[in-house]
């Protein structure tokens, strides 16, 4: 696992008579000391690229924070800041959300007790680069609406996935530019799945999985914001997705290998079909806890699906029956839905048991559709479950596979789960009626905007309940944006949006 460079840098405050006194000292390169009664140092570490450190010890006690801004000393506005600290006279804090290539003026501030405010030297500090094969985002103007999008102003992580490289990256959606990134070992044998903040908002979370899935290489990282700590758990055979429970172990989506299953009109054949594995956070084990199984916990056999089902299609060597993409845990629930597109199956598994408490879609479907016999979707991706006042709701990205003609929207149900049954209430079709035969994904944000990623055309878009575009952006053809997430707040770190995180 490659991580970006992250810049250290460490600076002690002055003081003054003044109520706000500023030490105009400055350094140039990393290590040179500012005379004075307090030095300050700046090193870089290789490490990751989790944003700019400042530490420093101010001469009196106080609540600390660190002002900056874009430019240089001169020129910035300070129209950034860090949150307040707890006081005393040891400050640090980590800098997020710094974009990269720009030019950053950064000064730490105490305030005493009576007011006092006591600014330290000011550093510049240029951002470095994102790497040439994570492409920018360009911003459409002529699509922008400030006031009615709810992503202008904070963050989004994505995953990305090209011919040779894969990221999971966070993008400021102001400026479709770049403020964190790591990559995988080997970008043309493995892919990111998808990128997310942890629970406590303080770290990152992210995982790999090998695309020719001709082996087990995968994991999950924990990327801490504020130090050099990368925890790593294995997901045995895992693939697409995984979630952070409430205790902090991970579960995952895995392949489980059957050689010989009984396929009426086919014979015994070998079959790979899908799994939900968990383990504790940092673990190695060969042996994770196995929740549900499609093979043994659901009552559905398996069939025929059609040519996606052929040998080698997907994995060498074995027949894959339900194609497992998506995986999301609603903790009011202690349950997980899973996606298996193949058989347009969403399936509710209560944790504690691991039984299938219902199935929505597909032949082995035990929810009805409210609308009659209509399809509730085709070979979709599952993004989003969260209960409101009025149920549980489901937002799923459906591709439309098997539509005549193919095109892709955004669905969301409303399930009766007492009466066994689902009401769509709300859609969004591609705004040029396309088909998005890969990934896809979608976010319901807080305030009832839908953040959707139309993912092999590497763009992404903000619409309102109504369906108005208020936010877009697009890499162009040669990028696929995966997954997506919404961080309002940089520094608090918390997961934006409807469900748990």
């Amino acid at each position: 696992m490659r991580l970006v460079g992250l810049l250290v840098l460490s600076l002690v405050a002055c003081s003054g008579d003044d109520k706000n006194v500023d030490s105009a000292g400055t350094t140039g390169g990393g290590g040179t000391a500012i005379p004075g009664e307090f030095e300050a140092t700046m090193a870089f570490d290789e490490c990751s690229k989790a944003g700019l450190r400042v530490t420093w010890t101010s001469p009196v006690e106080g609540s600390s924070f660190v002002e900056y801004g874009v430019g240089t000393p001169d020129e910035s506005a300070f129209d950034l800041s860090t949150p307040e600290d707890a006081g005393g006279t040891e400050h640090e804090w980590v800098l997020r959300g710094l974009t990269n290539g720009e030019t950053y003026a950064v000064r730490p501030v105490t305030v005493t007790a009576d007011g006092e405010r006591l600014v330290g030297p000011t550093e510049q500090h240029t951002v470095p680069f994102a790497p040439a094969d994570l492409l920018p985002m360009k911003i459409d103007e002529a699509q922008l609406d400030p006031a009615r999008s709810e992503v202008y102003g904070g963050f989004l992580t994505i995953s990305t996935l090209g011919a040779e490289s894969s990221y999971a990256a966070v993008l400021d959606p102001r400026t479709g530019q770049y403020t964190w990134w790591s990559t995988v070992d080997d970008p043309g044998s493995l892919a990111v799945g998808r990128l997310k903040p942890s629970r406590d908002g303080q770290s990152l979370l992210w995982n790999d999985y090998l695309r020719s899935r001709a082996v087990d290489e995968a994991h999950t990282y924990r990327y801490s914001h504020d130090s050099c700590d990368v925890e790593t758990t294995r997901n045995l055979w895992g693939h697409h997705d995984f979630n952070e429970l409430p205790d902090g172990s991970h579960g995952w989506l895995s392949y489980t290998f059957d050689d010989a299953v009984a396929v009426d009109g086919y014979g015994e054949i070998p079959i790979i079909a899908d799994n939900i594995y968990e383990a504790a956070a940092g673990s190695d084990t060969e042996t994770p806890t196995e929740i549900w199984s499609s093979l043994t916990d659901w009552d559905c056999p398996v069939y025929w699906v059609g040519p996606t089902m052929e040998l080698d299609a997907w994995v060498p060597g074995y027949h894959e029956w339900g194609h497992g993409n998506s995986l999301a845990y609603l903790d009011d629930d202690d349950a997980y839905f899973m996606m298996m597109r193949y058989t347009d199956a969403l399936v509710k598994v209560d944790r504690a048991t691991g039984s299938t408490v219902w199935t929505m879609g597909g032949p082995c479907g035990t929810v009805a559709n409210a609308a009659g016999d209509a399809p509730f979707w085709s070979y979709p991706h599952f993004s989003q479950v969260w209960r409101d006042a009025d149920g549980l709701h489901v937002l799923v990205f459906d591709n439309g596979d098997n539509y005549e003609p193919q095109i892709s929207r955004v669905v969301e149900y409303l399930i009766d789960e007492a009466a066994g049954s689902a009401t769509e209430v709300w859609s969004y079709t591609h705004p040029t009626g396309d088909f998005i035969r890969i990934l896809g994904d979608a976010r319901r944000l807080e305030g009832g905007n839908t953040l959707i990623a139309w993912s092999p055309q590497g763009a992404m878009q903000e619409v309102t309940p109504e369906g108005d575009i208020v936010w877009y952006a697009s890499t162009g053809l040669g990028q696929t944006v995966g997954r997506v997430h919404f961080i309002p707040d940089i520094y608090a770190g918390s997961i934006g949006g409807k469900g748990t995180p």
